[in-house]
C-alpha cells in the first residue's frame, strides 16, 4: 500500500525574518515562485535601525581603509571598522536585507527600507498565513512552499518482505485516481523495524512528477522490484501447468499438435 506525500527535502515554511507590519502580499495559494521570489514585503522600525548601523559601519570602514593606506590610523582600528561592519552586515542579511540593497539605502537614507519574505527555491505557493496590514511577530510562519517535481510515496508492505526489500530498487506506483498510468521511482529508505502494532514494514520512495499529476495524501498500490530479468517470457498465468513437478506450457505448433 502507498500513500503520497510531499518530498520534505523541498518543502518549506517561510517565516517572518523581523516582527512588523506586513505592507503588501506579494503571492496567494496556487501561485508559481522562482527562487528568492519576494512574498511579501514587512515594514518594521527595527529595520530602519538594522540598516541605519550598517550604513554607518560601511561609512567607517571606508574611512578607515583610506586613513590606514596613508598611515594616519593602526592596523587595530581598520580590523574593528571590519569587525563592526561584518556584523553589522550579517545582521542585515537575518532580516532579509542584501548588500545591494544596503547601498542602496546608504544612497538614499530618507527612503523606507523594507524587509522581503522570500522563497527559498522555485515551487508552488500550499499555504498562505498571511494578511495585510497585519501586526506580526519575528518567526512567525507566513507561506509554505514546495517543489512538486518529486513526491515521495510511504510505501507499508508485509513484515515477511523487510529482509528482501532495500534503497535503491525500482518501484512501480498505480494511484486509485490516475488507474491507467504507473510511475516508475526508486526506494530511499527502509524502515529498520516493522509498527509494532499492525507488523507492517515501511519505506519510501521517490517518484519524478514532472506533470504535477501525482498529489499528496493519494492512496494506491505499489510494487517493488526485487529483481530485475531480461529475456523472459510473458504469458497469461492460467497457461502456466504443473507436471510431474515441472512448470510448463503448451504451445500450439498446427491445429492438433501441442
Amino acid at each position: 500500500y502507498a500513500e503520497l506525500a510531499f518530498n520534505q527535502n523541498r518543502l518549506a515554511d517561510i517565516p517572518t525574518p523581523v516582527g512588523g507590519t506586513i505592507q503588501e502580499v506579494l503571492a496567494d495559494l496556487g501561485t508559481m515562485v522562482a527562487d528568492q521570489q519576494p512574498l511579501a514585503r514587512i515594514w518594521s522600525a527595527q529595520i530602519g535601525e538594522t540598516v541605519a548601523k550598517a550604513v554607518l559601519s560601511r561609512q567607517t570602514l571606508e574611512r578607515e581603509r583610506a586613513l590606514r593606506a596613508k598611515g594616519i590610523t593602526s592596523t587595530r582600528d581598520l580590523q574593528e571598522a571590519e569587525a563592526a561592519y561584518h556584523g553589522a552586515f550579517q545582521q542585515a542579511r537575518t532580516l532579509g536585507l542584501t548588500e545591494d540593497e544596503l547601498e542602496k539605502a546608504g544612497r538614499n537614507p530618507d527612503e523606507t527600507v523594507y524587509a522581503y519574505v522570500r522563497a527559498p527555491f522555485a515551487g508552488e505557493v500550499i499555504a498562505r498565513q498571511a494578511v495585510l496590514g497585519e501586526l506580526v511577530q519575528a518567526g512567525k510562519s507566513l507561506f509554505t512552499v514546495v517543489d512538486r517535481s518529486t513526491m515521495w510515496a510511504i510505501l507499508s508492505f508485509p513484515e515477511a518482505a523487510l529482509v528482501r526489500v532495500r534503497a535503491g530498487q525500482t518501484v512501480e506506483l498505480k494511484v486509485d485516481s490516475l488507474p491507467d498510468r504507473t510511475f516508475t521511482g526508486r526506494l530511499t529508505w527502509v524502515a529498520a523495524g516493522v509498527d509494532e502494532k499492525s507488523r507492517l514494514g515501511k519505506a519510501r520512495a521517490e517518484f519524478p512528477n514532472p506533470d504535477g499529476l501525482l498529489k499528496a495524501r493519494m492512496f494506491g498500490r505499489a510494487r517493488v522490484l526485487l529483481t530485475q530479468a531480461g529475456g523472459v517470457w510473458l504469458v497469461p498465468q492460467a497457461a502456466i501447468h504443473r507436471i510431474d513437478g515441472a512448470t510448463v506450457v503448451f504451445v500450439e505448433l498446427t491445429g492438433d499438435l501441442f
